[in-house]
C-alpha cells in the first residue's frame, strides 16, 4: 500500500509567515534542537522530557524526521525566528485511508504567549490542507496545559471529548482534551 501523504506535484519549499520560517528538519540543526529540549518547561505537559536531554535520540528523532521526508511520509516543521531554531511542529499517527493525523508542537518558552506558535500551525494547517491528502488533523491536549489549549482554539481545532485519566507527565496521571479540525 502506498503511504504517501503528498499530493502528486508538490515539491518542497520553507512556509514563510510574517515573522516565522518554518523548515524541513536535518541534521545540522542537532545541537538547537538539544539546546530546545532542555527548556524543562516544555516537559510539564509534554511526555516526562526522560532521554529528550540524550544528543543520540535528538539525531534519531531528526533523522527519522527526514526519513519520513525523502519517503513523503511525514511532514514535519522545525520552527524558526530570526534564524534561530525556537520550536517544531509535526503530524503523526497518519492514517492516510481516513486522510486523518494527530498534530504535535513545542516553543520554548521564552516565546511563549507572543503568538508564535498560532501563526506557526495556521501556516502549518494551510500547507497540510493544500498539499497532503489529510482532511482531519486531531490534537491531544492536558486539561491544565492552558497555553496549549488556547492555541488551538485561536486555531479554529474544536473540542470534541475528554480523555479521561489517559496521559502520564512526569509520573503523574492527567485527564488530557482532544481537539480536531477539519478541512
Amino acid at each position: 500500500m502506498d503511504e504517501k501523504i503528498f499530493n502528486k506535484g508538490y515539491k518542497y519549499k520553507p512556509v514563510k509567515t510574517k515573522r516565522l520560517l518554518l523548515i524541513k528538519p536535518d541534521i545540522k540543526y542537532k545541537e538547537e534542537l538539544y539546546k530546545l529540549y532542555e527548556d524543562k518547561n516544555l516537559w510539564i505537559y509534554n511526555g516526562s522530557g526522560d532521554n529528550k536531554n540524550s544528543r543520540k535520540i535528538v539525531e534519531k528523532q531528526i533523522l527519522r524526521k527526514v526519513d519520513a521526508w525523502k519517503k513523503r511520509k511525514g511532514a514535519s516543521f522545525f520552527i524558526t525566528y530570526e534564524n534561530k531554531l525556537i520550536g517544531s511542529i509535526d503530524i503523526f499517527t497518519i492514517i492516510k485511508d481516513f486522510k486523518r493525523c494527530d498534530l504535535g508542537f513545542m516553543l520554548h518558552s521564552s516565546y511563549w504567549n507572543k503568538g508564535f506558535m498560532s501563526e506557526a500551525i495556521k501556516a502549518y494547517i494551510h500547507f497540510l490542507f493544500k498539499n497532503t491528502c489529510i482532511k482531519r488533523i486531531a490534537a491531544e491536549v492536558c486539561t491544565k496545559n492552558i497555553g496549549s489549549i488556547k492555541v488551538l482554539e485561536k486555531s479554529k481545532f474544536k473540542k470534541e471529548g475528554l480523555l479521561k485519566k489517559s496521559a502520564i507527565y512526569n509520573g503523574k496521571v492527567y485527564d488530557n482534551y482532544l481537539y480536531a479540525l477539519l478541512k
